[in-house]
């Protein structure tokens, strides 16, 4: 009874890593260890062909990239000419609060 007592602290204290231990024997006996490296990937592939897949969807994603960015510099282009042609008369709330501000 004592000595359980006595060892009650130290095992608090041990409570996290002896799970940890445990949970990693549990994992490895179970098959779910991450350093085993295949030649193939879970889609039953050969890696070389899934990474030719993989570069060709990157090449499309670049491409969509490229005309997005595009687009969005037209548009900027289009909005930043239009700014000039905005006159402040139109809207006088804008104005007045734009003088309560300064």
């Amino acid at each position: 009874m004592e000595f359980t007592l006595a060892a009650l602290p130290y095992l608090f204290f041990l409570a996290c890593p002896l799970m940890m231990v445990f949970c990693v024997v549990g994992m490895r006996k179970a098959g779910c260890s991450s350093s085993s490296a295949t030649a193939q990937d879970t889609s039953g592939q050969p890696r070389e062909a899934r990474v030719v897949a993989l570069e060709g969807q990157l090449a499309m994603i670049h491409a969509e990239l490229q005309a997005l960015r595009a687009e969005d510099a037209s548009t900027t282009a289009g909005l930043s000419a239009g700014v000039g042609s905005l006159r402040t008369d139109r809207h006088p709330e804008v104005d007045h609060a734009a003088r309560q501000l300064a």
